[in-house]
């Protein structure tokens, strides 16, 4: 959205720069303070994805399992061969 009102209001500008309007000396003040508070909104979004990823970069992620030994499984199959897995 930043982006979009930048652009918007870089346009109204130009076309201010070469008319004597009062009205489109209005929408282009208008156009600017939009894009301005888009970007201070902008701003402060980035700012708060830094600080969550910064709390997130700090907490302990544990990935450990307890996953059991399968060689008894492995010993039946490989060495009786049932119909029917244990």
């Amino acid at each position: 959205l930043a982006s979009t009102d930048t652009d918007h209001a870089a346009k109204t500008e130009l076309l201010d720069i070469f008319t004597k309007s009062k009205a489109i000396s209005l929408w282009s003040s208008y156009a600017s303070s939009s894009a301005q508070r888009s970007f201070q909104e902008a701003k402060q979004a980035i700012n708060n994805l830094n600080q969550a990823l910064a709390v997130v970069a700090e907490e302990k992620l544990d990935y450990d399992a307890d996953i059991p030994i399968d060689i008894l499984d492995l010993s039946v199959d490989l060495f009786f061969s049932p119909n029917m897995d244990i």
